[in-house]
Protein backbone atom coordinates (compact mmCIF):
# COMPACT_ATOMS: atom_id res chain seq x y z
CA UNK A 1 0.00 0.00 0.00
CA UNK A 2 2.49 2.32 0.72
CA UNK A 3 4.32 1.63 -2.56
CA UNK A 4 1.64 2.43 -4.21
CA UNK A 5 1.02 5.77 -2.43
CA UNK A 6 4.80 6.36 -3.03
CA UNK A 7 4.27 6.05 -6.38
CA UNK A 8 1.33 8.06 -7.00
CA UNK A 9 2.96 10.65 -5.17
CA UNK A 10 5.77 10.63 -7.27
CA UNK A 11 3.85 10.78 -10.36
CA UNK A 12 2.07 14.20 -8.86
CA UNK A 13 4.85 15.52 -7.81
CA UNK A 14 6.94 15.06 -11.37
CA UNK A 15 4.09 15.80 -13.98
CA UNK A 16 4.97 18.57 -15.72
CA UNK A 17 2.28 20.56 -14.79
CA UNK A 18 0.88 24.45 -14.97
CA UNK A 19 2.52 26.89 -12.72
CA UNK A 20 1.26 29.80 -10.74
CA UNK A 21 0.69 32.90 -12.80
CA UNK A 22 2.37 35.50 -10.19
CA UNK A 23 4.94 35.60 -7.99
CA UNK A 24 4.25 37.56 -5.41
CA UNK A 25 0.38 38.47 -4.30
CA UNK A 26 -1.10 40.63 -1.24
CA UNK A 27 -4.76 40.94 0.20
CA UNK A 28 -7.23 40.11 3.11
CA UNK A 29 -8.00 36.84 5.18
CA UNK A 30 -11.23 36.06 6.37
CA UNK A 31 -12.46 33.30 8.95
CA UNK A 32 -11.94 32.61 12.13
CA UNK A 33 -9.02 34.89 12.48
CA UNK A 34 -9.01 37.31 10.34
CA UNK A 35 -5.66 39.86 8.89
CA UNK A 36 -3.79 40.46 5.69
CA UNK A 37 -1.53 37.72 3.71
CA UNK A 38 0.99 38.09 1.12
CA UNK A 39 2.64 35.02 -0.63
CA UNK A 40 5.52 34.58 -2.36
CA UNK A 41 6.61 31.99 -5.09
CA UNK A 42 9.98 30.79 -4.24
CA UNK A 43 9.99 28.17 -7.17
CA UNK A 44 7.89 26.52 -9.50
CA UNK A 45 5.34 25.19 -6.91
CA UNK A 46 6.69 26.00 -3.66
CA UNK A 47 5.28 29.09 -1.55
CA UNK A 48 6.09 31.05 1.56
CA UNK A 49 2.73 32.62 3.01
CA UNK A 50 2.64 35.20 5.77
CA UNK A 51 0.01 36.21 7.57
CA UNK A 52 -0.98 39.09 10.53
CA UNK A 53 -4.35 38.06 12.22
CA UNK A 54 -6.34 39.41 14.76
CA UNK A 55 -7.54 36.41 16.57
CA UNK A 56 -8.49 35.55 20.18
CA UNK A 57 -8.78 39.08 20.86
CA UNK A 58 -4.97 39.78 19.98
CA UNK A 59 -2.33 39.79 17.24
CA UNK A 60 -0.50 36.79 16.07
CA UNK A 61 1.69 36.46 13.26
CA UNK A 62 2.36 33.43 10.60
CA UNK A 63 4.62 31.91 8.72
CA UNK A 64 3.91 29.23 6.50
CA UNK A 65 6.12 27.06 3.80
CA UNK A 66 3.45 25.39 1.49
CA UNK A 67 3.67 23.38 -1.75
CA UNK A 68 1.37 23.94 -4.47
CA UNK A 69 0.00 21.04 -6.65
CA UNK A 70 -2.24 22.13 -10.00
CA UNK A 71 -5.00 20.05 -10.70
CA UNK A 72 -4.55 19.19 -14.15
CA UNK A 73 -2.41 20.02 -17.11
CA UNK A 74 -3.95 23.53 -17.67
CA UNK A 75 -5.96 24.47 -14.20
CA UNK A 76 -5.89 27.65 -12.65
CA UNK A 77 -6.56 25.61 -9.50
CA UNK A 78 -4.27 23.97 -6.84
CA UNK A 79 -4.44 21.80 -4.21
CA UNK A 80 -1.82 23.11 -1.50
CA UNK A 81 -0.59 22.16 1.84
CA UNK A 82 2.43 22.86 3.81
CA UNK A 83 3.29 23.76 7.66
CA UNK A 84 4.83 26.65 9.84
CA UNK A 85 4.72 28.21 13.22
CA UNK A 86 2.92 31.59 14.81
CA UNK A 87 3.60 33.87 17.64
CA UNK A 88 2.39 36.84 19.37
CA UNK A 89 -0.21 37.97 22.14
CA UNK A 90 -3.95 37.53 22.92
CA UNK A 91 -6.04 39.42 25.58
CA UNK A 92 -4.40 42.79 24.27
CA UNK A 93 -8.12 43.75 24.31
CA UNK A 94 -9.75 42.39 27.39
CA UNK A 95 -10.55 45.39 29.58
CA UNK A 96 -7.53 43.86 32.20
CA UNK A 97 -5.25 44.57 29.29
CA UNK A 98 -2.52 41.97 30.12
CA UNK A 99 -1.17 40.10 26.82
CA UNK A 100 -0.43 36.76 27.37
CA UNK A 101 1.99 35.11 24.76
CA UNK A 102 0.99 32.64 21.89
CA UNK A 103 3.00 31.04 19.95
CA UNK A 104 3.10 26.74 18.14
CA UNK A 105 3.18 24.89 15.25
CA UNK A 106 0.43 25.54 12.36
CA UNK A 107 -0.20 23.15 9.24
CA UNK A 108 -2.41 24.06 6.24
CA UNK A 109 -4.45 22.96 3.52
CA UNK A 110 -6.36 24.04 0.61
CA UNK A 111 -7.38 24.94 -2.76
CA UNK A 112 -6.13 27.96 -4.88
CA UNK A 113 -8.01 29.46 -7.62
CA UNK A 114 -5.64 31.83 -9.85
CA UNK A 115 -8.32 34.17 -11.92
CA UNK A 116 -7.58 34.15 -15.67
CA UNK A 117 -6.46 37.74 -17.34
CA UNK A 118 -7.03 39.16 -14.28
CA UNK A 119 -4.44 39.96 -11.11
CA UNK A 120 -6.32 38.02 -8.43
CA UNK A 121 -6.06 34.74 -6.91
CA UNK A 122 -8.61 33.01 -4.47
CA UNK A 123 -7.98 30.33 -1.81
CA UNK A 124 -9.98 28.74 0.88
CA UNK A 125 -8.48 26.68 3.57
CA UNK A 126 -8.11 25.56 6.90
CA UNK A 127 -4.93 25.85 9.49
CA UNK A 128 -5.07 23.59 12.42
CA UNK A 129 -2.67 24.78 15.04
CA UNK A 130 -1.13 23.34 18.03
CA UNK A 131 -0.52 26.61 20.87
CA UNK A 132 2.45 24.84 23.00
CA UNK A 133 2.30 27.95 25.77
CA UNK A 134 -0.83 26.30 27.14
CA UNK A 135 0.38 22.89 27.34
CA UNK A 136 0.17 21.70 23.78
CA UNK A 137 -3.54 22.56 23.12
CA UNK A 138 -5.06 21.52 19.48
CA UNK A 139 -7.57 23.75 17.45
CA UNK A 140 -8.60 22.29 14.02
CA UNK A 141 -11.25 24.79 13.35
CA UNK A 142 -8.91 28.02 11.38
CA UNK A 143 -10.92 28.23 8.16
CA UNK A 144 -10.51 30.87 6.00
CA UNK A 145 -10.53 32.33 2.61
CA UNK A 146 -7.95 34.66 1.34
CA UNK A 147 -8.46 37.29 -1.66
CA UNK A 148 -4.85 38.53 -3.10
CA UNK A 149 -3.81 41.04 -5.87
CA UNK A 150 -0.47 40.09 -8.02
CA UNK A 151 2.40 42.44 -7.13
CA UNK A 152 4.44 40.81 -9.32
Amino acid sequence: MKYILATALSFVLCTSLFAQEYRLAAGGRLGSANGFTLKYFAGEYTAIESIVAYRKEGIRVIALAEQHIPLGRRSQTSFFFGAGAHAGFTGLLQAEGVARPSYGADAIVGFEYVFDHSPVAVSVDIKPEIELHKGRVFSGNNAGLSLRFYLD
